[in-house]
């Protein structure tokens, strides 16, 4: 999916989880580039340096015990 450089990465999660027709829990999931680091969800697309083409990854939240 492409998005532009002010999409927020939470609103990035958000459109992947509806065109997945999965549940919208936001928050029980991040944005991870490609080190492996979580994108804060209030980055945008250009703040957190992704350049046009860059792969992220969609990741549940670790979960508590």
């Amino acid at each position: 999916m492409a998005f532009g450089p002010n999409h927020h990465a939470g609103a990035v999660v958000a459109e992947v989880l509806m065109r997945l027709g999965r549940p919208l829990e936001v928050f029980r999931y991040n944005l991870v580039d490609n080190d492996g680091k979580p994108i804060p969800y209030g980055d945008t697309v250009a703040s957190a340096g992704l350049r046009d083409g860059t792969t992220v990854r969609l990741e549940p939240e670790p979960t508590q015990i």
